[in-house]
């Protein structure tokens, strides 16, 4: 996990927290923004918002928020039970590269 942790952090997106087991939970920065990232019974949520003060402001947004400055991503990941630590590092990684493309061009 160090390793994915130090690939993230050379990126630019910063994780303030990883837990939980149904659901596993990520949050932190990306560019500066607020994302919450949770994952149960094999499907994955991933809420940015670049207005959001507060993590608490993001989680707050029904994850299916739509609109100017929030970006909503989901999926399914590789199991039928909550992934792994490591695993939800790696589907984060794909989110920030996602909202990367789709927002910063």
């Amino acid at each position: 996990m160090d390793e994915i942790l130090q690939e993230l952090r050379e990126l630019g997106i910063e994780v303030d927290s990883i837990g939980g087991a149904a659901p596993l939970q990520i949050w932190g920065r990306i560019d500066g923004c607020w994302f919450y990232f949770r994952a149960r019974w094999g499907a994955w949520e991933f809420c940015l918002s670049e207005s959001a003060a507060s993590v608490e402001d993001v989680a707050r947004l029904t994850l299916k928020a739509t609109g100017v400055g929030n970006f909503y991503y989901s999926g399914n990941a590789n199991s039928e039970t909550s992934p792994e630590p490591d695993e939800g590092l790696a589907i984060l990684l794909r989110c920030a590269a996602a909202y990367r493309c789709s927002y910063r061009g």
